[in-house]
C-alpha cells in the first residue's frame, strides 16, 4: 500500500500541513496520508477540467468507451489490489468486497461503456400538435453538463464514490471526485488506473479533504452528485442554490422489511442477516427494521438469532473466514450503541449481540433486538450498524402503515409466497425501490433506476437517468425550408381563421368517431397513399425539393385528423361508419402499422382492393385523403402547400377583398320565430337555372320569391382563402363523396349559386344528353334549335367566353400532352366580363372572385328581380313542397343565419319552380313525395372534383 502524502495520479499536492491520516478500522494501523486540499487547490483542479471537457467530450462515445474498456480490463488484471485497498480502508471482509464493489465496478465500467450512446442518443419526437406538423422534425438531445464534482461517502468507497463518476464520464464530462476523507484511497487508485489506460490529463482528478473541500467543490463544478446523511445533503443542495448548480442526492434510509405469515421463513431469515449486517449495517439500503406478522414472528425470530449467533466478526482474513467487518465511522459505533441501549430502556430485548466488540480495531456485535416499537430511535432514525430490531405486527395492513411512518423512503422490502399480493403491497410503500422475496439485489441491476423518496434522496442513480442527470437537455425543432410563408396563427390575426380552428379542435376533442387505435391505422393509411418521398431523379441528379412535394406526407399535412373532421361533419349513415371502423381494425390486424415498411403497407391495400366489400371503404378513404391532401388549403396562406410543386399558384397569400359594393338585393331576415309570405312564383334556388328563371318570370309581371339555402357574398367579402371560399359558397362546405365513396362532388351555395364561383367555367349541356332528355323522358324542344337560341341569350347576359380562361402549370402540361397525341384541347368558358378581367384577382374565381368581373346571376338577372319587387331569403333551406289537391301550394323552409337567428318561413304560390341545383333538386322532391322513387337516378352531369379506383 502507498503511503506518505503521495496524492496519486490526477491529484494535486496538499497545501495544508501533514495532511489526513487513513486508518484500517479493523486494525487501529494508519494506512497512508493523503492531502487535505484548500478551495485554491480545488479551484485547480475544476480548472485543469474545464479545459479538458471539451476534448474529452468531442472524442466521442466510441473513444470514451475504448478507455473506459480498458480500465475495466485493468480492474480485473488488478482485482486482488482493488480489494485489498477496499478491505484495508473499510475493515470489511474481502467476499463482501469482491461481491459489492470488484464485481459492481467491472460490470459497471462495461455496462456505460456499452449503454451511454444508447440513453444519450438523439430522441425522435412526435407530437400530437396540430401547429407543429408540416414536415417538421423534433429531437431531444443530450450534451454533456461540463465538470461534474461527485461527493462520495465512507461506507462503500468504490461503489458510492468513483461508481457515480463512470457515467458522468461516459457522457463527455470531467470529473472531479471527492471522496470522504475516512476511505479515499479507493478513489486514488482508481485515478491511478485511468492514468495508466490514457484517460486524457484533467479529465478526472480526486480531490482529498474534509467537508471544506467538498464546499468548495460545490461552488464550482457544473453538477454535484452527493451520497451521505440528510443533514449534509441538504447543506448540498442549500449552497447549490446559490449557483443554480443542479445536484443529485442519495441520502439516508431506514429501509423496512415486512415478513408476512405465508413467507419462506427460512430464505427470509437468511436476507435479513445478510442484508441487514454486510458491511456492518453500513449501507444505505441495509434492512433497517423488520415487521413480522404475529403468527409467525417467535418462529422467525428464532431462525434469525440462530443465524446472527453464528456469524463471525473481526479483521478481514482469507476468503470465508470472516463475515462481519468493523464500523469505519469512528463517531458511528457511539450512535449505533446509543440506539441499542434507548431500545433497551424503552423495553426491548436483546437476543443476541447488544454491545460493542473487542479491540484493537472497531467493532459492534451483530445485534437482534425484540419487543420494539416506533417510541424507540432504533425504528425511526438511522442506525447504520449491524443491529436488527424486529417488531410484531398483527398484519400486512398495519406494517405497511408502519413502514411509511418517518421522513426517509430509500427502500423496502415484502416477503410472501404469494408474489401478486405481495407486489400489491410493495407498491403501496412510500419508497424508491421496493422488493419482493428480495432486498438490496436492484442495486446490481444497473438497468434499474434507483433513487430515495422522501428525505432519503433526489434524483437517481442508475437506468436512463443514472447518465442523463449528466446531460443538458437539448430541445430541437427542425422546420424544413419549405414551409409555408405564413403560419395560421401569425400576426395579423384573422377572426374566420381563428374560428375554423377553434370549431375544428374543439369537434376533434369531441370526437367519439374512432379509437386512438383506429386514428393510429387511418394515419398510416394516409401516408400510405400519401407517404414521404425522396424527389425523383432526372438524369443524374435529383431535381431536388424545394416546395416539399415529395417530402410532406399526408401526416405532415394534417389530413388524418382531416379526414376524421370531414366524416364528422359528412353525416354519413350509422352503417356506413361502422364499416370504416371494421376497415380499420381488420387494416391494423394485417399489419398496417407505423413500422411496416412502405411496400408492405401498399401490399395491403392492394389485397384489401381485391375484397368487393372491403375495396369500397379504402376507395372512399383514398379519395377523401387524396382530395384533402392536394385541394384544402393552408389556413395561414390561403393555398394548400402542394400546388406550388404542381405549378399551380393558387390564390394569393393574403386576405385582400374589394372595397365596399353597392348590393342590389335586400333579402328579408325574419324578426320573429315564424314567417309567412305570398307570391305568384316561388323559386328554389338562385343560380343558373333558379336566377335566370326569377327574372324572366318577375319581367312577365309575377311576384317571385327567391329562396337560397347558401348566404349573400360578394367581391367585398371575397378574401382570396380557398378555405372561406369552400366553407360560404358551397354545399356541405366543399367536396363530398358520393355513397360508394369514388367520386368526390361540389356544389355552389350561395345567392347566384355556381354562376358566382362554378368552379372556374360554365359548361353547356352536351347534344346527346340533351337529344336522350327529349326522346326518352318526354322534355320536347330541349334538343332544338330554339333551347339553343334561349341558351346563347343566356350566355350573352352573363358574358360567358373563353378569353378569360389562362393555363397554369398542369393545364400547359395537358395541353402539351393532347397536342403530343393528336387530342382536341380547349379552353373551358367562363361568365366573367373581359373588360375588368383580371388574370391575378381572378385567376381563383371558384371561391370568389375579388375583382367583380364575374357576370353572375346575382348581378344580372336577380338583379333585375330584385328591381321588379321580387322577395328573397338566404340561409333559408327548403324542407318540402305544399301539395293541395294534386298541386303545388308554396314551400316550407328553415331560416338559420351565421348570427344565430332562427325561423320557420312559408312561402303560400301557386307555381313552385325547384332549382336548387342537381344534388339538392331530387332531393327536395323526394322529402316532399314528389316525381317517385327513380327522382335523381338519370343525373348525367356534374362538376367532378377525383374520382378515384
Amino acid at each position: 500500500m502507498e503511503s506518505a502524502t503521495s496524492s496519486g495520479p490526477g491529484t494535486p499536492a496538499a497545501a495544508n500541513g501533514a495532511g489526513i491520516a487513513v486508518e484500517n478500522p479493523a486494525t487501529g494501523e494508519t494506512l497512508a496520508h493523503v492531502p487535505e486540499l484548500d478551495a485554491a487547490a480545488v479551484r485547480s483542479l475544476v480548472s485543469s477540467a474545464r479545459e479538458a471537457q471539451p476534448g474529452w467530450a468531442e472524442a466521442g462515445f466510441d473513444e470514451r468507451a475504448r478507455i473506459l474498456m480498458a480500465a475495466r480490463a485493468w480492474m480485473v488484471a488488478n482485482g486482488a489490489r482493488v480489494v485489498e485497498t477496499i478491505c484495508a480502508e473499510t475493515g470489511r471482509p474481502a467476499d463482501e468486497t469482491q461481491f459489492a464493489e470488484l464485481s459492481y465496478g467491472i460490470s459497471a465500467l462495461e455496462f456505460w461503456a456499452r449503454n451511454a450512446p444508447r440513453y444519450l442518443a438523439d430522441e425522435e419526437i412526435e407530437s400530437a400538435s396540430p401547429f407543429v406538423r408540416g414536415g417538421r422534425r423534433m429531437k431531444v438531445r443530450y450534451a454533456p453538463v461540463g465538470v461534474v464534482g461527485v461527493i462520495g461517502p465512507w461506507n462503500f468507497p468504490f461503489n458510492n464514490s468513483f461508481g457515480d463518476c463512470i457515467p458522468a464520464l461516459a457522457a463527455g464530462n470531467a470529473v472531479v471526485l471527492k471522496p470522504s476523507e475516512i476511505t479515499p484511497l479507493t478513489s486514488l487508485l482508481m485515478a491511478e488506473m485511468l492514468a495508466e489506460v490514457g484517460l486524457p490529463e484533467g479529465v478526472f482528478s480526486v480531490a482529498t479533504g474534509r467537508g471544506e473541500t467538498g464546499a468548495a467543490l460545490v461552488d464550482l463544478v457544473d453538477y454535484v452528485m452527493f451520497t451521505g446523511s440528510v443533514r449534509t445533503g441538504k447543506l448540498v443542495m442549500k449552497q447549490a442554490a446559490e449557483t443554480l448548480t443542479p445536484v443529485s442526492l442519495e441520502l439516508g434510509g431506514k429501509d423496512p422489511m415486512i415478513v408476512l405469515s405465508d413467507a419462506d421463513l427460512e430464505r427470509a431469515a437468511n436476507a435479513a442477516a445478510s442484508y441487514g449486517l454486510n458491511n456492518s449495517g453500513q449501507v444505505c439500503i441495509s434492512v433497517e427494521r423488520i415487521y413480522v406478522e404475529d403468527e409467525v414472528h417467535d418462529e422467525f425470530v428464532a431462525k434469525l438469532t440462530s443465524k446472527v449467533e453464528a456469524l463471525r466478526q473481526g479483521p478481514p482474513g482469507e476468503p470465508g473466514s470472516v463475515d462481519v467487518g468493523a464500523i469505519i465511522f469512528p463517531p458511528q459505533i457511539e450512535l449505533i450503541d446509543s440506539h441499542v441501549r434507548d431500545a433497551v430502556e424503552r423495553g426491548a430485548e436483546v437476543q443476541t449481540g447488544g454491545k460493542v466488540g473487542p479491540g484493537p480495531g472497531r467493532f459492534y456485535e451483530p445485534t437482534v433486538l425484540t419487543g420494539v416499537d416506533h417510541s424507540m430511535l432504533c425504528m425511526t432514525e438511522e442506525t447504520f450498524g449491524p443491529t436488527l430490531p424486529v417488531m410484531r405486527v398483527s398484519g400486512a395492513e398495519e406494517a405497511i402503515g408502519l413502514a411509511n411512518e418517518g421522513r426517509y423512503g430509500l427502500q423496502a422490502s415484502v416477503w410472501t409466497r404469494d408474489t401478486e399480493r405481495g407486489e400489491a403491497l410493495a407498491r403501496r410503500i412510500e419508497a424508491g425501490v421496493a422488493c419482493v422475496n428480495d432486498a438490496q439485489l436492484n442495486y446490481g441491476a444497473l438497468e434499474l433506476p434507483m433513487g430515495g423518496w422522501k428525505d432519503s434522496g433526489l434524483g437517481s442513480r442508475h437506468g436512463p437517468d443514472g447518465i442523463r442527470k449528466y446531460a443538458r437537455r437539448q430541445s430541437l425543432l427542425v422546420t424544413p425550408g419549405y414551409a409555408p410563408s405564413r403560419e395560421l396563427h401569425m400576426f395579423p390575426y384573422i377572426g374566420e381563421v381563428t374560428a375554423q380552428v377553434g370549431e375544428a379542435l374543439s369537434a376533434l376533442a369531441a370526437s367519439e368517431l374512432f379509437t386512438d387505435a383506429q386514428r393510429a391505422t387511418l394515419a398510416v393509411l394516409c401516408d400510405t397513399f400519401v407517404p414521404s418521398l425522396p424527389p425523383p431523379i432526372s438524369g443524374d441528379e435529383s431535381g431536388g425539393d424545394p416546395t416539399g412535394f415529395w417530402a410532406r406526407s399526408a401526416s405532415d399535412y394534417g389530413v388524418p385528423a382531416a379526414v376524421e373532421l370531414a366524416i364528422l361533419q359528412s353525416g354519413i349513415p350509422q352503417d356506413q361508419l361502422l364499416g370504416l371502423r371494421v376497415l380499420l381494425d381488420a387494416l391494423a390486424a394485417q399489419g398496417m402499422l407505423a413500422a411496416a415498411t412502405q411496400e408492405q403497407r401498399e401490399g395491403i391495400v392492394h389485397a384489401f382492393g381485391e375484397d368487393p366489400e372491403a375495396s369500397v371503404g379504402v376507395d372512399a378513404l383514398r379519395g377523401i385523403c387524396l382530395t384533402l391532401h392536394y385541394a384544402l388549403p393552408d389556413l395561414g396562406t390561403g393555398i394548400n402547400p402542394n400546388w406550388p410543386g404542381m405549378g399551380y399558384p393558387g390564390p394569393q397569400a393574403l386576405p385582400k377583398p374589394a372595397e365596399q359594393v353597392e348590393r342590389p338585393i335586400k333579402p328579408i331576415v325574419p324578426d320573429s320565430d315564424e314567417l309567412t309570405l305570398e307570391a305568384d312564383v316561388v323559386v328554389v334556388g338562385s343560380g343558373a337555372g333558379g336566377g335566370v328563371i326569377a327574372g324572366e318570370l318577375s319581367g312577365q309581371g309575377k311576384k317571385v320569391c327567391v329562396l337560397e339555402m347558401g348566404g349573400y357574398h360578394d367581391e367585398s367579402e371575397f378574401n382570396g382563402l380557398e378555405l372561406w371560399g369552400y366553407q360560404n359558397l358551397f354545399l356541405n362546405q366543399g367536396p363530398f363523396p358520393t355513397a360508394e365513396g369514388q367520386v368526390s362532388v361540389q356544389a355552389g351555395s350561395s345567392l347566384g349559386g355556381g354562376t358566382v364561383l362554378n368552379w372556374t367555367n360554365c359548361l353547356r349541356t352536351t347534344d346527346h344528353v340533351r337529344s336522350e332528355w327529349a326522346g326518352e323522358h318526354g322534355l320536347e324542344g330541349v334538343d332544338g334549335a330554339d333551347y339553343d337560341a334561349h341558351m346563347d341569350a343566356v350566355w350573352e347576359r352573363l358574358s360567358v367566353n373563353a378569353d378569360c380562361s389562362d393555363l397554369n402549370g398542369p393545364h400547359s402540361r395537358l395541353r402539351e400532352g393532347c397536342e403530343s397525341r393528336g387530342l382536341d384541347f380547349r379552353k373551358v368558358t367562363r361568365n366573367t366580363d373581359p373588360a375588368s378581367y383580371d388574370p391575378v384577382t381572378a385567376g381563383y374565381m371558384g371561391f370568389g372572385d375579388q375583382s367583380g368581373s364575374k357576370r353572375s346571376t346575382q348581378k344580372t338577372y336577380l338583379a333585375d328581380a330584385a328591381g321588379r319587387d321580387a322577395d328573397f331569403l338566404v340561409n333559408c333551406r327548403v324542407e318540402r313542397i305544399i301539395v293541395e289537391d294534386g298541386r303545388a301550394a308554396g314551400v316550407e323552409a328553415s331560416y338559420a343565419d351565421p348570427d344565430g337567428r332562427r325561423a320557420k318561413v312559408t312561402v303560400r304560390a301557386p307555381a313552385v319552380v325547384v332549382a336548387c341545383g342537381s344534388i339538392e333538386s331530387p332531393a327536395l322532391l323526394l322529402r316532399s313525395g314528389i316525381g317517385g322513387p327513380a327522382v335523381g337516378d338519370n343525373l348525367h352531369l356534374h362538376p367532378t372534383s377525383a374520382v378515384v379506383g
